[in-house]
């Protein structure tokens, strides 16, 4: 199985231009370098020790340093400067954080792109324990702070791995989330005069989607394969709350834009549900849908509307005050598995599916009008996220790689849309596509691309 399974843009400046590396003290690289010796040693181990002897023979004439500085041969204070230009990310520069299936090798990857210079490249990456399915920017630092640069990974594990990526080098994530232990009652006859209620425990399941609360942001809420929906507070690493509304995994969870308690869920059992998490019954509202939920989205310029997709290629518009779709549209032939708004056009929705495309629509009416749609060559479409300071830049992760694929100066869009925030020199050119293939750029430097 080779897969993009989640892309996620980092707003600009809020990277650290320069990340810090994860090293071990020089104690504890000694020690990893030397071992610990025992000193009894067993007389069945003899011939082990011969061999071992032997091979440390042969590699007497090598000499190694827990610090550059004890290496008498390396000079000293010298800043190697190739190697600072590669890690340093510019103030114009996106990051995008891509989550990775290479057959049983899991990755999170970080990518610095430029929109001015076209450039882009790798700019370091994580080994994962355990496949990624779904990640989450989350802005809000474990010791409180809200100036952090973390993301959030769930996978077919039950626990959420939280990874600072501002870090390199990291072998661990900075944190996992995997609920409470539930106590145990110690006496019997206590248990039998009230029935004690058990603190939440988190996912039993895989973890299929996360939201980061923005209005309240110590919290997290996430989707599970165990058919509830869970609510995290960062602040105590731990799960404060667990949902099990639906009769089959929940697919999808995102917070309200406006209204820090509404959660809006969807599900396999053909469901999207309105969460209160004020209220003691959890769901307000549910709407039944033709298909399973893939996704469900907000409407940022509307906060009464919702949209949700299902595998059989349909969109839906709801008002939440409403039984009824304002809209039902068959958008594509299969799953339709992204739905993304354009952050800086009023009515512009992009879905992307598995098969292969992706579309962008005109819903300021009730009549949806398709405006442009592209094949990416990516095989099945997993996602697709909007830069946050662009009109119509998307990366977009299918089955073999990921795309960058800018269509704010196509001539269609510019029709549909207008020219407003369009550079007068591209609004005459067509659409944007750069392909990145991290086979061919086995070195971590930025690698000029050239747009097709």
């Amino acid at each position: 199985m080779y897969a993009i399974t989640s892309v996620s843009w980092v707003k600009r400046g809020v990277a650290k231009s320069r990340s810090m590396k994860a090293e071990l003290s020089e104690v504890e690289l000694k020690k990893l370098l030397h071992g610990d010796r025992d000193e009894d040693v067993d007389d069945d181990d003899d011939d082990d020790d011969s061999d071992e002897e032997e091979a440390a023979n042969k590699m007497s004439a090598l000499s190694y340093y827990a610090s550059n500085a004890d290496d008498p041969y390396l000079s000293k204070n010298e800043v190697d400067s190739d190697e600072e230009n590669e890690t340093e990310i510019k103030d114009d520069d996106n990051v995008i954080a891509v989550t990775r299936v290479r057959d049983e090798h899991y990755g999170l990857e970080a990518w610095v792109y430029n929109e001015r210079e076209k450039y882009i490249y790798c700019h370091h990456d994580y080994i994962l324990s355990s496949c990624p399915i779904a990640s989450e920017l989350v802005g809000f630092g474990l010791d409180g702070s809200l100036s952090e640069n973390f993301i959030a990974v769930g996978s077919v594990d039950p626990g959420i791995e939280l990874w600072n990526l501002d870090v390199m080098n990291n072998i661990e994530p900075h944190s996992v989330l995997s609920g409470n232990k539930r106590k145990k009652v110690k006496k019997l006859e206590e248990k039998k005069k009230k029935k004690r209620k058990s603190e939440p425990n988190g996912h039993t399941d895989a973890v299929l989607d996360l939201s980061w609360n923005k209005l309240l942001p110590h919290i997290l809420a996430s989707a599970s394969a165990d058919s509830c929906v869970g609510i995290w507070d960062l602040d105590r690493s731990s799960c404060v709350l667990v949902n099990s509304l639906y009769s089959d995994k929940v697919n999808a969870v995102q917070w309200h834009p406006f209204e820090s308690q509404m959660l809006l869920s969807g599900s396999l059992d053909h469901h999207v549900k309105l969460i209160d998490c004020r209220s003691p019954n959890g769901c307000q509202k549910s709407w039944k849908l033709s298909g399973e939920v893939e996704k469900v989205q907000w409407n940022a310029h509307n906060a009464y509307n919702f949209f949700a997709s299902t595998d059989n290629g349909h969109v839906y518009c709801y008002d939440i005050r409403a039984d009824k779709p304002q809209f039902k549209l068959k958008a594509h032939r299969s799953a339709v598995t992204a739905l993304t708004l354009s952050p800086a056009i009023d009515g512009c929705l992009i879905t992307s599916s598995e098969d292969q495309s992706v579309k962008v629509w005109d819903i300021r009416t009730n009549e949806p009008q398709l405006v442009e749609q592209k094949k990416c060559k990516l095989g099945a479409i997993f996602c697709t996220d909007a830069c946050p300071e662009s009109r119509l830049l998307l990366c977009v992760g299918g089955e073999r790689e990921f795309h960058i694929v800018d269509m704010k100066n196509s001539e269609k869009v510019i029709a549909g849309f207008g020219s407003e925030g369009v550079p007068e020199t591209t609004k005459s050119e067509a659409a944007e596509n750069v392909t990145i293939d991290v086979n061919k750029k086995k070195k971590k430097k930025a690698v000029k691309q050239k747009i097709s």
